[in-house]
């Protein structure tokens, strides 16, 4: 038979069932505290990873920026001389990457010298005039002016006009910054480059690479 004092030893104490729900209790807070702060740590990091991300994009276009090329394309007229002149006026150099004159939806791998000597017939009259090559691989320097076509003397100038007039060529020229950023000048928006994604022709790209004859 067991004792008294043998009972009261298996009874678990009040005392103990509030100590431990305590303990339970304390551990869960400690739990959640961490989590809470695991968490806001992770919030710290991306919002200075983010912070970290807009200061190199800021720096970036700061350096794209300071070199950044600008070709301005367009015809001088006057009454005695017609000039088509390619003009960088901006702060870097462009390189020039392709170089087509479009006549009739078609793209040909000409620049405005070419076209002429393609196109011209010894009835279009052209007379002497004077040029400078467009190519890829040129470099035109930030500041410098490229006369691309000069013709001087009014029936000489009248006749050039004529002969552009019947096949109403269009100079397209991509060029690119130090960089490799890359932009579209197209003779139909004059001194306006376009970023080459942004570039859309309103003419059917049929490429010649054979002269027409």
């Amino acid at each position: 038979m067991a004792s008294k004092s043998d009972k009261s030893e298996e009874i678990t104490s009040p005392k103990n069932k509030k100590g431990s729900f305590l303990n339970a209790n304390t551990n869960m807070i400690v739990s959640i505290s961490a989590i809470g702060i695991s968490l806001m740590t992770l919030f710290v990091l991306m919002y200075q990873s983010h912070l970290i991300s807009k200061q190199f994009e800021l720096a970036q276009k700061h350096q794209y920026a300071s070199v950044l090329p600008y070709l301005e394309i367009g015809p001088s007229v006057r009454s005695d001389a017609f000039h088509i002149n390619l003009g960088n006026t901006g702060v870097g150099p462009a390189f020039i990457k392709d170089v087509y004159v479009v006549v009739d939806s078609t793209w040909y791998q000409l620049d405005i010298y070419g076209f002429v000597m393609e196109f011209g017939e010894p009835s279009d009259s052209l007379g002497r005039f004077s040029y400078s090559s467009l190519y890829p691989g040129r470099v035109i320097q930030a500041g410098k002016n490229l006369n691309l076509l000069s013709v001087t003397g009014e029936r000489e100038s009248r006749n050039f006009l004529t002969f552009l007039d019947k096949h109403q060529p269009i100079l397209v020229v991509e060029f690119a910054s130090v960089f490799d950023q890359r932009w579209i000048i197209d003779s139909r928006f004059l001194s306006t480059p376009i970023p080459k994604e942004e570039h859309v022709p309103i003419y059917v790209r049929r490429f010649k690479n054979t002269m027409p004859q």
